[in-house]
């Protein structure tokens, strides 16, 4: 099934407007873990602390926005088997359970269907050598639990993990513990897990053997392995390139500086990929970055760090710049310190301070736009139990903007043609909707002119404008990168604001408008002589002032039941099967995810419904376009 017919283009349009959207009443949920309002300013809060010290951990942001922490050690013993939840709502910690081995050095990855693979690591510190472990296992966020999953073939840590679009994950080099002459054995196996399976497979080897490497995966679906823990290494100024097709790497040109130290590597917006080098190349000197451009295969230098970072963080915020955090020096001093580099200038500036200078902790970017870090040591000291929060400072005031999915109101990006939501104030005279076929540029006095990473400025197709709030339409063939978002109202007032634009950024409608709860979605029943019925799969109950899901039956075998949602930022997937949704964790078969043709912005995606889910109840609809987790919605199965 492609997309329904014309004849319940009503039903879609009773279904989004019950939604929200196409009333263009679009209120930001008031939870810690979407839109809220920021602070004045870069800074950095303290939160709730782990109830367990560690380092050398995983932390994993799950499709429910709240983040897992897993494993690593706190000087008091063997490594840690202890995981723990933070739920930004509340900024607080709990326990997750344990898992079935105590390991650091692993790695940890989000699936399509909601779990997290735990992969590889340490067990042990003594007696020496330090060796790595095969084994891996997986949480469910549904049951709390930790299940064993298929061993790696080979064993491993400091190793890399990358979710593919294709719903696999590839493990890339690490260490083993073993040794020769001349000392540790870095690897230069790669394998593949299948979630379907649960079992692991041998691919292409790398061109080099890596430890403690970064692993990028690029808008082509390609894999960008640089990097390489050891001075001497000849891999040092290397990078090689992962085909998921043909599963071969092959030469991705050499970094005109090369790595002396442990690496970060981020994608920008852009399509290029951000590589930073902890190390100065000479005592005393600045560290290095380097950016890499798949369009071309080429290496160019940018912009020094501002300080030496042998342990630091790089992450991506919401306006498009790069935050590395913390500072350390060639002694294991750790000391607090963050700059931010601009990808429009290619220059890092110094930025607030953390509370606590830390090393080997974690980063991790909330929906919210805040950076949650956890953890972490300085060297001379034991682990940290503290976490705290980077807040880019997005100020809701008079004069400026925040942009976030009309869908997920999450601030990690949008996508050109996919429906925004803006927040602030005076961002208009009076409170209009949109009407008629056509979307208006200019509606109640109020334009919106989105202005592109490319310098291409284009007025916006608006939904709708309030005082408060406006909807409008990302412009078509807005280029990917740090877009500005200029609001200019009827009486004069101009605010401005920066959104995050990326190839997708997927978001599902749900029944509430919130970007949570029950799925503004319907179902059709294509029964055994090719007639269809539509059936709705929400109900308003009066009584909890709510929508429930509606229990749906999938009826005799012969009947194939699709469910149709509705979103937004998909449309520009690279392919069908780039395109992933599971269903009470079962994977449904995706049969088309595109624009919706007759709603201005709304993208649809067709799920057949496995049989397996009969009897299940109220289960999570997870949608990851490009290994990009969209906001979760649930459905009822009778």
């Amino acid at each position: 099934m492609r997309k329904p017919s014309n004849n319940i283009c009503r039903l879609m349009c009773l279904i989004l407007a019950l939604a929200g959207l196409l009333s263009g009443i679009i209120l930001a949920p008031d939870r810690a873990g979407r839109a809220s309002a920021q602070a004045p300013g870069p800074s950095w809060s303290l939160t709730g602390s782990l109830f367990r010290a560690r380092t050398g951990h995983t932390a994993t942001l799950l499709a429910n926005g709240k983040v897992l922490v897993a494993g690593g050690y706190d000087d008091a013993g063997p490594p840690l088997n202890s995981e723990e939840l933070y739920d930004p709502a509340t900024g607080t910690w709990r326990s997750a359970g344990r898992l079935n081995s105590i390991r650091f050095g692993h790695t940890a990855t989000l699936l399509p269907n909601g779990k997290v693979l735990i992969a590889g690591g340490v067990n042990r510190f003594f007696p020496p050598p330090v060796s790595g472990i095969n084994s891996a296992e997986l949480y469910d966020p549904a049951t709390g639990t930790w299940s064993s999953t298929g061993n790696l073939t080979t064993s491993r840590y400091g190793h890399t993990a990358t979710l593919l679009p294709n719903g696999k994950v590839l493990v890339t080099g690490g260490y083993n513990g073993a040794n020769d002459s001349n000392g540790p054995i870095d690897l230069d196996s790669a394998e593949l897990y299948d979630p379907d399976t649960g079992r692991w497979s041998l691919t292409g080897n790398l061109k080099a053997a890596r430890f403690g490497h970064a692993a990028t995966l690029l808008p082509s679906s390609q894999v960008l392995v640089v990097g390489v823990r050891c001075c001497g290494s000849p891999a040092r100024k290397s990078a090689e390139l992962y085909d998921p097709v043909t599963g071969t790497w092959s030469s991705a040109g050499q970094l005109n500086i090369g790595n002396t130290g442990r690496v970060t590597a981020t994608l920008l917006p852009n399509g290029k990929v951000l590589v930073t080098d902890g190390f100065a190349e000479v005592e005393d000197g600045p560290a290095t970055a380097e950016l890499y451009d798949p369009t071309t295969g080429m290496w160019s230098v940018t912009g020094n760090l501002n300080a030496t970072r042998t342990c630091a963080t790089a992450t991506l915020l919401p306006n498009g710049k790069v935050l590395a955090a913390q500072v350390s020096t060639l002694d294991g001093n750790v000391f607090a310190s963050t700059e931010l580099y601009d990808p429009a200038t290619g220059i890092w500036s110094r930025s607030a301070n953390p509370n606590t200078g830390r090393c080997d902790h974690t980063a991790t970017l909330l929906p919210n736009g805040k950076v949650l870090m956890a953890g972490g040591r300085n060297y001379n000291l034991p682990p940290f139990n503290s976490a705290e929060l980077f807040d880019l400072g997005l100020p809701q005031a008079a004069g400026t903007v925040t942009s976030v999915s009309a869908a997920s109101f999450s601030l990690l990006g949008l996508a050109s043609e996919a429906i925004t939501a803006s927040f602030g104030a005076k961002l208009a005279i009076a409170t209009r909707e949109a009407s008629g076929p056509l979307l208006p540029i200019v509606l109640a006095g109020t334009s919106v002119r989105v202005k592109d990473s490319a310098g291409a400025e284009r007025l916006a197709p608006l939904f709708f404008v309030s005082p408060t709030q406006v909807n409008y339409q990302i412009p078509v063939g807005t280029a990917a990168g740090a877009a500005t978002v200029t609001i200019a109202s009827g009486d004069g007032t101009v605010s401005t604001g920066v959104a995050l634009i990326k190839a997708v950024a997927p978001g599902l409608f749900t029944a509430d408008g919130a970007g949570q709860g029950v799925a503004a979605a319907f179902a059709v029943r294509v029964k055994a002589d090719g007639s269809q019925q539509f059936e709705p799969i929400a109900q308003f109950d009066a009584a909890q002032n709510k929508f429930v899901a509606r229990p749906l039956d999938l009826g005799p075998e012969t009947d194939q039941v699709y469910l149709v949602l509705f979103g937004t930022g998909i449309r520009h997937r690279s392919s069908l099967s780039a395109v992933i949704a599971t269903i009470g964790g079962a994977y449904a078969a995706v049969s088309f995810a595109g624009a919706q043709p007759d709603l201005v912005g709304v993208d649809q995606v067709n799920v057949l419904l496995p049989r397996s889910l009969i009897g299940r109840g109220e289960v999570e609809v997870l949608l990851t376009v490009e290994a990009q987790v969209a906001n979760p919605a649930r459905v009822n199965i009778k």
